[in-house]
């Protein structure tokens, strides 16, 4: 019986090191080895600026969404529509300097009150499961609709991605249906520990009806919509001006990938730029381009966000 707890012991150890050490290495290579000898700075420059522009401005409104959530989630707390939009900043603050954005949760409950800290953490899941939702959709979707745009160049890549397909569409299909019916959800959390993980989410989604998690669904897809336009944006400022439709699928692979693949680097960096370098290309997409838009997406809606949240955050700490 000891032996085999240590063969547990020592088999957790040896993936844990993999996912913090071996697993960013990996990600690290697949970016070089693919820009290596590729890299086109006359591609990689920027051609239309009026893209970045609208970009740029396309930020306040991926995160007034996020804000409207929480606000919405949060009702019992009284909190005004800009407290929320604060709370929600720290909270992008907390979850940048954290491995797998632990610290977002935490960080967004900085202002709550005495008695609603638990119903607030509730709130943050249910937020942070329609978000996860809405991306398994689309790359559900995209899955299905790759096909049509896959090049003989890639085939290595989708003889591994394609097995995938039926393990994440059956994923994607049970969630939606616990999260469209929240009363299912009791059914399950009876099979499972009620103070693991999987019971305090599933308690989490009782606590909202199909009208509330339906509501927290569209406006997570509007957010979707609107990063990934962003997305693509950047992509055009750079001299994109092929099929707007592929590249659409494209991206929600990326999102899809960078949402499924462990990651423990901070703000999860490296995996979703490997994934573009990887999926973009095919697209008519140079591998530089590939990788600097996807940094430039990181740092218009992670980076300064974080850092207006941290001096919101420091700033609050200072009056009280």
């Amino acid at each position: 019986m000891h032996f085999k707890c240590s063969t547990l012991h020592l088999l957790k150890s040896i993936f844990r090191f993999s996912l913090r050490f071996v697993l960013p290495l990996v990600l690290v290579w697949l970016i070089f080895s693919r820009l290596n000898g590729d890299w086109k700075w006359e591609d990689a420059a920027i051609k239309n600026v009026s893209y970045l522009v609208l970009t740029v401005l396309l930020w306040p409104l991926n995160w007034l969404i996020e804000s409207i959530k929480w606000w919405l989630l949060t009702a019992h707390s009284l909190r005004s529509l800009k407290q929320c939009l604060i709370d929600v900043l720290v909270g992008q603050y907390f979850g940048l300097v954290t491995p797998n954005r632990l610290g977002e949760g935490p960080g967004r409950m900085n202002s709550s009150v005495a008695g609603s800290r638990s119903r607030d953490l509730f709130a943050f899941g249910n937020s942070s499961i329609a978000q996860m939702l809405t991306t398994l959709i689309a790359g559900s979707i995209a899955l299905v609709l790759v096909a049509s745009y896959v090049y003989p160049s890639e085939n290595f890549w989708w003889q591994i991605a394609f097995p995938l397909r039926w393990p994440i569409w059956a994923a994607t299909l049970v969630l939606l249906l616990f999260y469209i019916e929240p009363g299912w959800s009791h059914i399950l959390r009876e099979s499972v520990n009620a103070d693991g993980w999987l019971g305090k989410k599933l308690a989490g989604l009782q606590r909202y009806n199909r009208r509330e998690n339906g509501r927290t669904l569209f406006l997570s897809l509007a957010r979707y919509l609107v990063f990934s336009t962003q997305f693509i944006c950047v992509l055009m400022a750079f001299g994109f001006e092929g099929d707007t439709t592929e590249l659409l699928i494209r991206i929600a692979l990326v999102y899809l990938g960078s949402t499924i693949v462990p990651s423990f680097a901070l703000a999860e960096l490296g995996v979703r730029e490997s994934l573009a370098v990887i999926l973009l290309p095919a697209a008519g997409i140079d591998p530089a381009v590939a990788f600097i838009a996807t940094l430039l997406v990181w740092i218009i809606n992670i980076l300064l966000p974080s850092i207006a949240g941290m001096v919101l955050f420091f700033r609050s700490r200072k009056l009280s």
